[in-house]
């Protein structure tokens, strides 16, 4: 069973990462976790120039004690009146290295982090620390807008994307689910013109209607023809007034060019509530058997699916 016992959230004094302190400390408490804060300090912040014109820096253990203590006021006057255990830490160094450094060394079952939006080719390409967290953390993670006000989810948009490994995401998600009693909207997303999905999306409508049902977890069903995942969830997301969007990050796929990595970021960097983003433990390079029938079976699957 997936717990929630550890939740990190990195830090660095802004909207967007109160927004994500306030969010992880909610769900700290819903879940009974230990919260862990992390500044991650830019080696250069510290060095200035003396009057002889050379760079004289302060030592590392002073640094770290100065934004150590800077960060626990911080923290007291955020989360002052709330019962949370709550520990704070400060390392030197690349911001995302530090950061999977430190939920590998705590076991982290979630990484909270605020949301950056940026557009603009250099960052596509270089890519931001939260989406290189995104690809390498250990453990799902939680992505929250700075203008985030609400702290928990009551309406939940789980997107079920035809990649192997898809329903990896709801053993984890159910937990969130079920601690905040939330309505749940299922949307199945597909491209008719790729045989493959297809049939990865039938399995998974199957098996998440059999889990859904054992969890006695009662959520709504949509199946979506879409050439556009982020538009479309982004779309159903704002129509349906959502708290929060679940979401099969899979950077990593060699049958299909139609669900790609940059999905997710354009999700995260877009949405204007938190995305909860994983990735599938399964590998997604074992053959399979295309199913004839394109739309028409996809509509047969969901009306069976209805009417059970």
């Amino acid at each position: 069973m997936s717990t929630l016992k550890r939740i990190l959230v990195p830090v660095e004094y802004s909207e967007k990462s109160e927004a994500a302190v306030l969010v992880a400390a909610a769900m700290s408490r819903r879940h009974k976790a230990v919260l862990r804060l992390l500044h991650v300090i830019n080696p250069d912040t510290y060095s200035f120039s003396g009057s002889d014109k050379l760079v004289v820096s302060m030592s590392t253990e002073d640094v770290i004690l100065s934004e150590l203590s800077k960060l626990q006021r911080w923290a007291d006057s955020l989360l002052q009146g709330q019962s949370v255990q709550c520990y704070v830490e400060c390392r030197i160094g690349i911001v995302h290295d530090r950061i999977l450094e430190k939920a590998q060394e705590v076991g982290a079952d979630l990484i909270v982090m605020g949301s950056e939006e940026r557009s603009g080719m250099r960052d596509y390409l270089l890519g931001s620390d939260t989406y290189r967290v995104l690809k390498e953390a250990p453990c799902p993670v939680l992505t929250v807008p700075g203008n985030t006000q609400a702290t928990d989810f009551k309406q939940i948009l789980f997107s079920l994307r035809p990649v192997e490994g898809a329903l990896d995401s709801y053993e984890f998600a159910r937990r969130i689910i079920q601690k905040n009693k939330a309505h749940v909207t299922i949307l199945a997303l597909f491209d008719n013109r790729q045989a493959e999905t297809t049939t990865l999306l039938t399995q998974a409508i199957r098996q998440l209607d059999k889990r859904l049902k054992a969890d006695s977890i009662k959520a709504d069903m949509l199946v979506t023809e879409t050439d556009s995942v982020s538009d479309t969830l982004l779309q159903k997301s704002a129509d349906l007034q959502t708290s929060l969007i679940i979401l099969m990050a899979s950077p990593e796929l060699s049958f299909t060019n139609f669900f790609k990595g940059a999905v997710a970021r354009q999700v995260i960097r877009r949405a204007r509530v938190p995305v909860l983003s994983m990735r599938p433990h399964q590998s997604v390079d074992r053959p399979i058997l295309p199913i004839r029938g394109g739309i028409k079976s996809m509509q047969r699957i969901f009306s069976l699916v209805q009417a059970s």
